[in-house]
């Protein structure tokens, strides 16, 4: 467990006054602590902090590396109860900080945190297998551009073709055409005009990669052919809208307090209740589950369109803490390897995107 250390601040914001008066005052009130004017007294007379100005300017515990590093270096400076910092000047206004507690670090026995040491260990070698993986995939994808046959030999699975259609229908068949990403990636130069395969692209926790098999030209029919497709999609688009509209309604009313039991009533649609919904619940649409986990207390509701076309209001009524049985070190190692995993794959598709390289795929 590392050091913390509990402080108390004085501060004085750049917002509510000039820096020039700032700094003289600053200086004034420094020079009363000097002269042992109590420094509660002087939080309440000066400080900006509504927050801490009222409880004594105590702002709780601070971990190394937890506010900035100006601020940080100080009060890791301060090694007794009491002490306090210099003049700390920022763009945001002027700090003087007051050590009022020393939580020591400590260091756990072996026996204690076997378990949590087991656990982190596996789940950093699956990562590394599965990132492993993946960078296998993507570059098996770019050495062989122009067909999936190697990446499905890799990875044991078969690959599926749409058939020739349009975008329209291939995106009601299979619905992760539909994704911003996807189709991103299919209008893309590599894919769509040299017949490339794509990269790796993944979609709530699966991963998709496809190529443009067969395209014919764009044809264009005859107005009177297409003129009742046009009417009924013109009407389509107005209910549409209209429902929308209604959803939006009944979104702001549950917002506003409204009754769930009664608004099933008006509307004459049964109310679907979960006891509890996982983040990685298999039995409710990932669509579903994403807009859950997007809610809060103070904004908990939100209308969904689903992929069959229908459109669905989400309430959130309680929302239950996590846990996990990684320290805390072990998830602050996946975020940062997932995020530097991420900016080096992506430089290396811009680089791949963008030079002009050619693979002699019979020599790798």
């Amino acid at each position: 467990t590392p050091e913390r250390k509990r402080v108390s601040q004085i501060f004085l914001s750049n917002i509510k006054s000039s820096k020039k008066n700032n700094k003289a005052l600053i200086n004034k009130i420094y020079s009363k602590l000097k002269n042992n004017e109590k420094f509660e007294n002087l939080v309440a007379q000066y400080s900006d902090d509504r927050l801490s100005n009222k409880i004594k300017g105590d702002i709780g515990w601070i971990s190394l590396d937890e506010l900035s590093k100006s601020i940080n270096d100080e009060i890791f400076r301060l090694k007794k109860v009491g002490d306090i910092t210099k003049i700390i000047e920022t763009d945001q206004g002027f700090y003087i900080l007051k050590l009022t507690g020393i939580d020591e670090e400590k260091i756990k026995k072996y026996s204690d945190v076997k378990d949590i040491v087991k656990v982190d260990y596996e789940n950093d070698i699956l990562t590394r297998k599965f990132e492993n993986t993946l960078e296998d995939i993507s570059n098996i994808l770019y050495e062989n551009p122009s067909s999936l046959s190697a990446i499905e030999s890799y990875l044991n699975v078969n690959k599926n073709t749409t058939g020739l259609s349009t975008l329209t229908h291939i995106k009601n068949k299979y619905k992760f055409f539909a994704n911003k990403n996807v189709l991103e990636a299919l209008l893309s130069n590599n894919v769509y005009n040299k017949g490339l395969n794509s990269q790796l692209i993944e979609i709530n926790g699966d991963f998709i990669m496809f190529r443009i098999n067969t395209k014919l030209p764009l044809e264009y029919k005859e107005f009177d052919d297409v003129k009742m497709e046009i009417e009924n999609y013109i009407k389509t688009e107005k209910s549409i809208k209209s429902m929308k509209a209604n959803i939006k309604k009944i979104e702001n009313r549950i917002k506003n307090g409204a009754n769930l039991a009664e608004l099933e009533k008006l509307t004459n649609k049964k109310i679907s209740y979960y006891s509890s919904i996982g983040r990685l619940d298999r039995n409710i649409d990932m669509s579903i589950i994403k807009k859950v986990f997007q809610l809060t207390k103070k904004n908990n509701v939100v209308g969904l369109e689903t992929s069959n076309g229908n459109y669905q209001l989400i309430v959130l009524d309680a929302i239950n803490d996590g846990k996990s049985e990684l320290s805390e070190t072990s998830l602050k190692s996946m975020i940062y390897n997932e995020y530097t995993n991420f900016i080096i794959y992506s430089i290396i598709q811009d680089l791949r995107d963008n030079s002009n390289i050619k693979v002699y795929s019979e020599n790798l």
